[in-house]
């Protein structure tokens, strides 16, 4: 649910919380008017009122915020995959995915993106932007290949399928 609230600077701001009720947004509004009260006029009197209403709407927030959550909890009690989501938004965490980096490129770019990278971004992250160059040259423990050291060796089809056929399924 989108509220319209007024923000203690007086412009137009949107609480999106699901929790939130029109009760509790008004109340809200209320505070803050409060509050704007002992900011233009600083006496005792206005600052009471505030912090005695700000007391009572923390206690009420609190409670309505609590029955919102605890009905989504029960309701979901089966799924799991639900609960993770609602423990995750409570936390303020949001999930990155960051194979949807790129929206204009197909997945299997991504996929292959993140994959080629993934070591160098390992790297990056341990060693920094200074990472030594011994740890990005590979070669000198990868020695060539020799090529033609398998090209000398004859199978026939006779005998890979005699090798494939003693080994168990």
């Amino acid at each position: 649910a989108v509220v319209s609230t007024q923000s203690r600077s007086g412009n137009n701001s949107l609480l999106r919380s699901d929790w939130i009720s029109i009760g509790v947004a008004k109340s809200s509004d209320t505070k803050n008017k409060l509050y704007d009260i002992w900011v233009m006029n600083k006496t005792r009197v206005n600052w009471n009122k505030y912090v005695d209403y700000k007391r009572v709407f923390d206690a009420i927030r609190s409670k309505e915020k609590f029955e919102y959550f605890d009905k989504c909890f029960k309701a979901n009690q089966h799924d799991l995959k639900k609960t993770w989501k609602l423990i995750n938004g409570l936390l303020g965490r949001k999930r990155s995915n960051r194979l949807l980096v790129f929206p204009n490129q197909d997945a299997a770019h991504n996929f292959n993106y993140y994959f080629v990278n993934i070591a160098n971004d390992l790297l990056l992250k341990t060693y920094g932007e200074n990472a030594n160059a011994d740890l990005t040259d590979f070669n000198k423990y990868m020695p060539e290949r020799n090529i033609s050291e398998l090209s000398d060796i004859n199978f026939s089809s006779e005998e890979i399928n005699n090798i494939i056929s003693k080994l168990n399924n």
